[in-house]
């Protein structure tokens, strides 16, 4: 990124989500890793799904086109279900801003962590697990998708059509009455994993296990 990076003089704070392992050694140059990933952010306004474009130990670049993108404002970043970062918005330009995280961490540490975490991601889901079938909702029309290892952030997915990463879908659940959004995550062959742009109540959570069982 090509904006100064804040003083971290309150760097005793702790990074949630990031554990202390992957905190940089201050020896380390910091270096900018171009990478290919969406995240969930959370702002004050609301949450939505935003591209990282990349990343460093001291920042990361998003692109997103979200309509309110308030320079200052201090959001949070969650990149998978374990690993969420904190930081400030310190720039905004043409659908690209940057983010001084609040405290700097090794880039290349937590990339290795999600790339890990993908991988069990798709062991997971290629596992045997029981499923609900759910209603996803397209311009064609409704089709049925199962879904698999439902948590509050996602689930994984099998369908026989075709699905593409960052792709944007409406899903109703079992036991539920609102479509809910959610974002494709990664596919392989008919089978996938989705975020849902707002986590899941508990008591649906509930419903969706009764009903499963």
């Amino acid at each position: 990124m090509d904006q100064p990076d804040p003083s971290h003089s309150d760097s005793d704070r702790r990074l949630d989500g990031v554990p202390d392992a992957v905190l940089p050694d201050r020896r380390m140059t910091d270096r900018q890793r171009s990478i290919c990933r969406i995240a969930r952010v959370e702002q004050e306004s609301g949450a939505g799904i935003w591209r990282v474009e990349n990343i460093s130990n001291e920042g990361v670049l998003l692109v997103s086109t979200a309509p309110m993108v308030v320079v200052g404002e201090t959001i949070r970043m969650v990149l998978s279900e374990s690993v969420n970062l904190v930081g400030r918005i310190v720039w905004s330009d043409a659908g690209r801003c940057g983010v001084a995280l609040s405290r700097p961490m090794d880039a290349a540490a937590v990339l290795r962590t999600l790339a890990a975490e993908h991988r069990a991601e798709r062991h997971r889901a290629f596992g045997p697990s029981a499923g609900v079938e759910a209603i996803l909702a397209l311009p064609e029309g409704a089709k049925p998708i199962d879904l698999l290892n439902i948590s509050q952030w996602g689930a994984d997915f099998v369908y026989g059509g075709i699905l593409e990463p960052e792709m944007e879908l409406k899903l109703l659940l079992p036991g539920d009455d609102i479509a809910r959004s959610a974002f494709v995550r990664w596919v392989f062959g008919n089978r996938g994993g989705v975020w849902f742009t707002r986590s899941l109540e508990l008591s649906l959570l509930e419903r969706i296990k009764h009903l499963r069982d």
